[in-house]
């Protein structure tokens, strides 16, 4: 309405322009009366030619104007009440269009193109606590930071998703900033062997007890760690003077290993994990657990541990792999933290890594046996202590302990790191201890806080039967004078 009146307002005045224009040009002539019987319009003086020109437009163009202004405000007064008519155009991105446009706008707005970055861009954010994992369409490097997010577990289809190709990249990375890695598979280590086989410490999983053993030693190197951090009132590794190499445990098909390992084997596997993944991230160990997604293969316990890294799945298991949008991802797409990121295919990026890294001939886990071997991370410069979680003293070289007297057989043990060697010296001290006396001894000499139980096995049992004159097979020998049995009870 206010349109309509503004119109027929302007209407007028231009009536009225109009009108006075005419009397104007009107008012430039004079009638003269006639002289004669005949009557004649006389011009005063002759028009010039700007008045000439304000004639021809009074008498031609200003009517012609007149009925067009007139056109306009009859045409307004009728159709002034019909709605617009939407002019069909393209919308910018940042305008909204009404609902009525929202048919003419396309489905989706086209994407930028995504930033690919190359595996050295990923490279140069790799420090001893940053991994990098992958990059985001808008080109940022996503990285995992060991020390706010100690384990992880990798998810995603069996085949396409890409989870062991970013397990791969990962030990890559770690062993490029100089950290020592275990892998515990049940194939055979076929993924692995190309190009990881002299740089990597494998573990058949398939192996009765293997599972376990691992876990157990794992157990045992983070305890003594942890005893150095006590030391020297650090928080974690990173605050030492020097510094341990960080310990990388992957365990490939954690779910399948677990539903096949023995029921007592699971139970002390739970138990160690559990302490692990609690207590371990200070002290540098970290478990990357590879499995489909989480089910009920999982033990209850540790259902919920370990941060979640989620490749492709079929929409019915996405949230059992800690991304409801699983099914939406592309092979070699991730969801970490709230990211979206591409990984870097290791078929083509691991050797030009690796080779920049020194083969490793040393073994943290030693074999069938739950003995512990000194850790040996890196080289002897880069070794804290003893690695028994008693710093050195100054003046003290390398690894060998701070002689107690008070304690000859855990000072064997320490030396040596032999259950041999202080068997032979135990029934030696103890002729007439039982197979359950040693057992209960192994647990305090170790001291690493497992109990005693968990030293029963072949083990304890065949070194009781070669050394103790009750087993079936030992020659006792005589007892050293200089030994004593203080602090050691059968």
């Amino acid at each position: 309405m206010a349109f309509k009146q503004t119109m027929i307002t302007a209407g007028i005045s231009v009536l009225g322009t109009i009108a006075v224009g005419g009397v104007k040009a009107l008012q430039d002539l004079q009638i003269v009366a006639p002289s004669a019987p005949s009557y004649s319009v006389q011009v005063a003086q002759p028009l010039s030619t700007i008045d000439w020109l304000w004639w021809q437009v009074v008498w031609w163009l200003l009517p012609v104007a007149g009925v067009a202004v007139v056109g306009a405000v009859v045409f307004v007064a009728v159709n002034g009440n019909r709605p617009a008519k939407v002019k069909k155009e393209k919308y910018a991105d940042d305008m909204i269009p009404s609902a009525k446009l929202t048919r003419l706008m396309p489905l989706e707005t086209p994407a930028a193109e995504p930033v690919v970055r190359g595996f050295g861009e990923g490279l140069r954010k790799l420090t001893r606590t940053e991994i990098p994992l992958g990059y985001t369409k808008t080109g940022q490097i996503v990285t995992w930071d060991v020390t706010q997010a100690p384990h992880i577990r990798v998810h995603g289809k069996t085949q396409g998703s890409g989870k062991t190709n970013l397990i791969k990249q990962i030990a890559a990375c770690a062993l490029r900033a100089g950290h020592h890695v275990i892998v515990l598979d049940r194939r055979g280590f076929k993924d692995w062997r190309a190009d990881y086989e002299k740089y990597v410490e494998y573990i058949d999983n398939r192996k009765a007890g293997a599972f376990a053993n691992v876990t157990s030693q794992v157990k045992t190197l983070y305890q003594r760690r942890d005893g150095v951090l006590g030391q020297y009132g650090a928080g974690n590794i990173e605050e030492l003077p020097k510094k341990y190499q960080r310990l990388f445990v992957v365990i490939a098909e954690f779910g399948t290993a677990c539903r096949e390992a023995p029921e007592d084997e699971l139970t002390k596997v739970v138990s160690d994990l559990k302490t692990i993944m609690s207590e371990a991230g200070a002290t540098g160990v970290h478990m990357v657990y590879e499995a489909q997604v989480v089910n009920h293969d999982w033990p209850r316990e540790l259902r919920g541990n370990g941060d979640p890294i989620c490749g492709y799945l079929p929409e019915d298991t996405s949230k059992a792999g800690g991304y409801s949008y699983a099914y939406q991802l592309k092979p070699y797409e991730f969801h970490y933290d709230g990211e979206i990121f591409k990984t870097w295919d290791m078929k083509k990026y691991a050797w030009q890594v690796l080779q920049s890294v020194q083969p490793t001939t040393k073994r943290l886990i030693v074999t069938r046996s739950l003995s512990v071997p000194d850790e040996g991370f890196g080289n002897d410069e880069e070794r804290l202590g003893n690695g028994l979680g008693t710093p050195s003293p100054v003046g003290n070289a390398g690894n060998v302990p701070v002689p107690n007297p008070q304690n000859p057989l855990k000072n064997i043990y320490d030396r040596s790191r032999s259950w041999e060697d202080v068997a032979k010296v135990y029934f030696q001290l103890y002729p007439q201890s039982e197979h359950a006396d040693w057992v209960r001894a192994m647990a305090e000499i170790a001291n690493d806080g497992r109990p005693h139980t968990d030293f029963k096995g072949r083990l304890s049992s065949g070194l009781y039967h070669q050394y103790s004159p009750k087993g079936n097979n030992a020659q006792p020998e005589k007892p050293s004078p200089n030994l004593r049995p203080n602090n050691v009870q059968g």
